[in-house]
């Protein structure tokens, strides 16, 4: 089980006032089998609060669930329970008052108790979840004891104070050095950023210089191929043109060369000179046929026919 908790709860009837409250688990089978004691320092108060009787405590207004008012209630009393949902204990205030209903001037111990009222605080208003009675007895208490209960709680709480402030010490340290790595880390990328944009726009240039020298060369080299095919056109278009008429360029000349050859013999006939027949040898015959041969028939036949002209 765990140990004993001292618990100082304000009073709501008095100023400077307080209760102190003592809370011991009955048992380990629930947070809520506790035995409660209290004295406000003239008077003890006890009472017992079970697991199965947490809903009459509830106050009437209280629209929270079982397990919600259950944690409320163990938490109220320090018994470190498994909250769910932080939403329920936020705004958690527990307040004490001494209530006497006796009728005379005079207090009568026997008929006092200390009511402890949990309240929960939603913006400016406070609600009543619940309360929990201890009625006056005879019992005596250990002051002593309780003191030394809440001492080593203290000290206890301390320790896991110091322990507390110890990690976030190094947890804070830890996020300096961070940050400072992060803003170095910064830093660096913000350089090597700078760095890569105008290694990127050095790159950038000198792609675009070899492109522009690329294509002066391409367009030299297309000016060069145009030159050299308008100049294998004319040459070409000069080869075909003798060859799309041959004939009658052959015809002219050779009609020139037969009139030339003709005009010839005409001029010794000017002279007074018959012409006689002559019998050429087989040789001179042969010379003929091979100079004949050489030469196209047609233009023989208009050399003949012109000669005959002539001599007509």
């Amino acid at each position: 089980m765990a140990e004993p908790q001292i618990i100082r709860i304000s009073r709501s009837d008095s100023d400077d006032g307080f209760v102190l409250v003592r809370a011991a688990q009955r048992s380990k089978s629930s947070d809520l089998d506790l035995r409660l004691y209290a004295t406000e320092g003239e008077a003890v108060y006890k009472t017992s609060v079970r697991a199965s009787g947490v809903e009459k405590l509830r106050a009437k207004n209280n629209r929270s669930s079982e397990e919600e008012w259950s944690t409320i209630l163990a938490y109220g009393f320090h018994q470190k329970p498994d909250i769910k949902d932080s939403n329920w204990i936020k705004g958690l205030k527990l307040t004490a008052s001494v209530i006497s209903s006796s009728d005379d001037d005079d207090d009568d111990e026997e008929d006092k108790s200390v009511s402890i009222t949990f309240r929960k605080k939603i913006g400016d208003i406070s609600q009543k979840l619940g309360s929990v009675e201890l009625r006056q007895c005879e019992d005596e208490i250990s002051l002593f004891d309780w003191c030394g209960t809440a001492v080593s709680s203290a000290t206890s709480l301390q320790d896991n104070l110091s322990s507390l402030q110890e990690k976030a010490a190094s947890l804070e340290d830890m996020n300096y050095q961070l940050k400072h790595q992060l803003d170095e880390f910064i830093k660096a990328k913000s350089e090597h950023e700078k760095q890569m944009l105008a290694k990127f726009a050095q790159l950038l240039n000198e792609k675009k210089l070899k492109i522009r020298n690329q294509q002066r060369l391409l367009s030299m080299l297309n000016g060069g191929s145009k030159d050299g095919q308008k100049s294998e056109s004319k040459e070409t278009q000069i080869k075909d043109e003798p060859s799309e008429s041959p004939e009658p360029v052959s015809k002219s000349k050779s009609k020139t060369r037969a009139f030339k050859r003709k005009s010839q013999p005409d001029s010794s006939d000017d002279d007074g000179f018959d012409k006689m027949d002559v019998d050429h040898p087989k040789e001179s015959d042969a010379e003929t046929q091979s100079g004949s041969d050489r030469e196209t028939p047609q233009p023989l036949e208009d050399d003949v026919e012109t000669a005959s002209e002539d001599e007509s």
